[in-house]
């Protein structure tokens, strides 16, 4: 089977308005206006909007029949250019060259939009020194080493590395790493509420995005807020098992929102009030609501 010509355009624009106003037009029979219409569908396939000037063939491919030599040949030959053995369709050639043209600014439309996207990605992935460099042509080894470490200082930043210049700012450290608390606790957070919840739109998002993002809200929780791992672990688990909190809490950034409610809630729970907690110092790891060593859970920040 013969594989179709993709390039060939399989439509004309058609102008009802053009075609009721055309005098041409008015003088035909409503027969003749059909058979022209065919003419002109058979004029399309042809790539310069042709038709063999034969009259038996004409007959044909209108199915006028006999009609065809009682005055619908002079109407329609009226509405096409006769050259040389051919009857050439004006209008058809104009519509196609059209097509063409819409099709070229097309393609290069969609070839610019594609560079100005890559171009995009590489900027935010810290790559578009790359795309510059292999344009510029190489000067003197020290202008191209300093170029090259200044580079590679970018890449490291925008990929979260931090060079010795930043580490007095943990906030940005690559929490992805599974070793950081901050991770390991939005990992968890991710698992509960896919526990309690099998349907959750988690399932069809970007898994990692997602947890690193929770995770820069739970470091937040831990380093900035002063909470302890544990007690975040402690408190996650009751939020997401909980049946009000456990709809809402679907995130690290809603965790450390409603942070204070929620412990107050579940030390309401549990039977400890706040002041208790905060004077009783006897409970160590074993109570869920106080640190490492009897400290008392900071709750107000």
């Amino acid at each position: 089977m013969p594989k179709p010509n993709t390039n060939k355009p399989p439509a004309f624009q058609f102008y009802p308005g053009d075609w009721l106003a055309s005098t041409k037009i008015s003088l035909m029979t409503p027969a003749e206006e059909g058979a022209f219409i065919r003419l002109l569908c058979h004029a399309w396939s042809d790539p310069q909007c042709s038709l063999v000037d034969d009259d038996d063939v004409l007959t044909s491919l209108s199915r006028l029949g006999p009609e065809w030599f009682n005055g619908a040949s002079t109407k329609i030959r009226a509405c096409f250019k006769k050259k040389g053995n051919r009857l050439y369709s004006v209008r058809l050639k104009i519509e196609r060259e059209k097509q063409k043209e819409w099709r070229k600014k097309s393609q290069l439309g969609g070839l610019n939009s594609g560079k100005s996207r890559k171009q995009k990605d590489l900027e935010g992935k810290g790559g578009s020194d790359l795309l510059e460099s292999k344009d510029k042509p190489k000067g003197n080894t020290s202008s191209s080493s300093s170029s090259s470490s200044s580079s590679s200082l970018k890449r490291k930043k925008n990929k979260g590395i931090v060079s010795d210049e930043d580490n007095s700012c943990p906030s940005l450290q690559k929490l992805s790493d599974q070793k950081s608390d901050a991770y390991r606790l939005s990992k968890l957070l991710s698992d509960l509420i896919l526990k309690n919840n099998p349907h959750s739109r988690l399932h069809n998002s970007d898994k990692e995005k997602v947890l690193q993002r929770w995770a820069k809200d739970i470091d937040l929780l831990i380093r900035k807020d002063g909470q302890q791992p544990l007690i975040v672990e402690e408190v996650m688990r009751f939020a997401t098992a909980d049946g009000f909190w456990g709809p809402n809490i679907l995130s690290g950034a809603k965790l450390r929102e409603k942070w204070d409610t929620l412990v107050k809630t579940h030390m309401k729970r549990k039977g400890v009030s706040t002041s208790k907690a905060n004077s009783q110092n006897t409970g160590g790891l074993d109570d869920p609501m106080l640190g490492p060593s009897g400290t008392p859970l900071k709750v107000l920040r």
